[in-house]
């Protein structure tokens, strides 16, 4: 979190897929390191994450509620049933892109919705996206670097080729997710990271992590005005590599100096060098069929 606000990130989204709770450090010290880290105001969104049972969304709702004046100004939702708790906390609204903003009727909706931000499907092309109708007010963001989740699951390899507890009534014996990296291999010899998080769920990310540096000038143009970047789980060097790439990148745009074709290779090729399995464009191009 630090390094990503020392690094020249405008948004930091706490939380998410993998929150874990620290009940040592509460909502203002967190936004007040983030201040430290950076010469500018950095915007720290808590972020929900994608399923939320009955009672981690009480619980979330309650560690907020203790204190308001701890409150944040934005909340990330990721499905329908954190909009009464975001709504309740009178906090600004984020859609995630799993709840899928796929066309100009569900961008409309949202706004209506109240919604001040949405991240836009992963799964349209660019030419789609440029061709939506964007609601005046709402801030279109897309996801244009990172390893990406393709399965979310109440089920652990982990634990099951490990330890052999493979029911949800067995617990792992070895916290085996603590002290290791693990991935499936599929039949083509790709390797898909797996990642738990503690409420022991296990997600499945792609075999290669997206990246559309090379494609920036394009996302702009088809209105995007947030260019997102995940870093889950890769530390404070990743994180700064990354986030510096393209602050440098939209810096050097904002200016009207654009980065040489020297410059850009340079990037690609650190970018490249960062990823797990190699980068993709996701669907961005090629769509979905």
């Amino acid at each position: 979190m630090e390094a990503a606000a020392r690094s020249g990130a405008d948004i930091i989204y706490w939380g998410g897929d993998l929150l874990n709770w620290n009940t040592s450090v509460s909502w203002p010290e967190l936004q007040s390191r983030v201040d430290k880290s950076s010469s500018n105001h950095v915007e720290l969104v808590f972020a929900y994450p994608r399923i939320t049972k009955d009672e981690e969304q009480k619980e979330i709702e309650e560690r907020f509620l203790s204190d308001r004046d701890c409150l944040p100004n934005w909340i990330r939702i990721a499905n329908w049933g954190q909009l009464a708790t975001a709504n309740n906390l009178k906090a600004l609204v984020s859609v995630d892109y799993p709840m899928y903003a796929f066309n100009s009727a569900s961008l409309e909706f949202y706004h209506k919705m109240g919604a001040s931000r949405v991240t836009i499907s992963p799964e349209l092309t660019l030419d789609q996206i440029a061709a939506l109708q964007k609601p005046d007010g709402l801030q279109i963001e897309a996801l244009v670097h990172g390893q990406i989740p393709v399965m979310i699951s109440d089920y652990c390899p982990i634990s099951t080729v490990m330890d052999g507890t493979q029911s949800p009534e067995k617990k792992c014996s070895q916290s085996l997710c603590r002290i290791d990296r693990y991935s499936l291999r599929d039949k083509l010899g790709y390797n898909f990271p797996v990642i738990t998080n503690s409420s022991c769920r296990s997600f499945i990310f792609n075999s290669k992590e997206l990246c559309l540096f090379d494609n920036l000038e394009e996302i702009i143009r088809s209105g995007i005005s947030i260019l997102r970047l995940e870093a889950i789980q890769r530390g404070a060097s990743y994180t700064a590599q990354i986030v510096s790439a393209y602050r440098h990148w939209i810096d050097r745009h904002e200016k009207m100096v654009p980065l040489s074709d020297s410059e850009k290779d340079h990037v690609k090729s650190l970018l490249v060098d960062l990823s797990f399995n190699g980068i993709t464009k996701g669907h961005y191009f090629r769509g979905v069929e």
